[in-house]
């Protein structure tokens, strides 16, 4: 018989109301979705009118960063909707495909608008020094403005940023395929619950079940939720491998000495800081 330790599995429709994500205040549904994801190629091509003059007067920066942001903030909605959609339900084809369209939308916007980073970096440093103190609008830039001069010497020229932009999905499909087995494909199976019943394992269920009075269940459940990723390792270690890969490819091709410099540089922190908290 099913153990009562642990509630049954519901479906989301039986979840109460006020206990869901409430994603129409995003979109309010999945149609308007499609309409802000078609609204980004006049967007797009806006800031496309940009290339090769953002250095010619404090104006047009600021014509071209204004508009990056906002294709920026339109992204971000499209991505946050379809992704929550689809965590909703992993096994729903809709919301993955919805999920997979807006991340490529992403990385191709990110291809696209290459020439913004490298613009920048190429502006002499005196001139825009000069504009962030003379012109208000640059304000609300000013952090990535100074963070871009400060990475200069790892910004690539437009063509090889953009290069980099178009494997962005690649890498980030590790982590998709990871989440697909981590939550939707592996079965941990069944424990008993000494009371002649049986749990069935979930990561919820395993949470709680790591609590547990009984010694004799926390170390069944540890054991099963082990052996479940054990009979999946060969597929996880290669993952991992080549999300390692990845992370040297985009880290070397940026000129850092490690991938652990590339991803500590983002925040600007010393690689002494890391080591030492760990």
């Amino acid at each position: 018989m099913e153990s009562d330790i642990q509630p049954p599995r519901r479906s989301r429709a039986e979840i109460p109301e006020s206990y869901r994500w409430k994603l129409e205040d995003i979109f309010p549904s999945d149609k308007d979705w499609e309409t802000a994801c078609s609204a980004i190629t006049p967007l797009l091509e806006n800031l496309q009118n940009c290339r090769g003059h953002l250095s010619d007067n404090a104006a047009s920066l600021i014509t071209a960063l204004d508009l990056a942001s906002r294709l920026d903030m339109e992204l971000m909605e499209l991505l946050a909707y379809a992704r929550m959609r689809r965590d909703e339900d992993n096994t729903c084809s809709l919301y993955l495909d919805m999920a997979d369209r807006a991340i490529g939308l992403y990385y191709q916007t990110a291809s696209a608008t290459a020439f913004l980073t490298p613009e920048i970096a190429a502006l002499p440093e005196k001139t825009l020094l000069a504009w962030l103190e003379t012109e208000p609008s640059l304000q609300p830039y000013r952090h990535s403005l100074l963070d871009t001069l400060r990475v200069r010497q790892h910004i690539l020229p437009e063509a090889e940023e953009a290069l980099l932009s178009r494997f962005g999905p690649v890498a980030e499909g590790l982590g998709d395929i990871f989440t697909m087995l981590d939550n939707v494909d592996i079965k941990m199976g069944s424990i008993a619950d000494g009371q002649g019943g049986t749990i069935e394992l979930t990561h919820a269920a395993f949470a709680q079940l790591r609590e547990h009075p009984d010694r004799k269940i926390r170390s069944a459940a540890f054991a099963q939720v082990h052996s479940a990723y054990a009979g999946i390792g060969r597929t996880l270690s290669v993952l991992y491998s080549t999300q390692i890969k990845a992370d040297l490819l985009v880290a070397k091709s940026r000129r850092y000495s490690d991938s652990l410099s590339a991803a500590l540089s983002g925040d600007n922190l010393p690689q002494g800081l890391y080591m030492a908290l760990i």
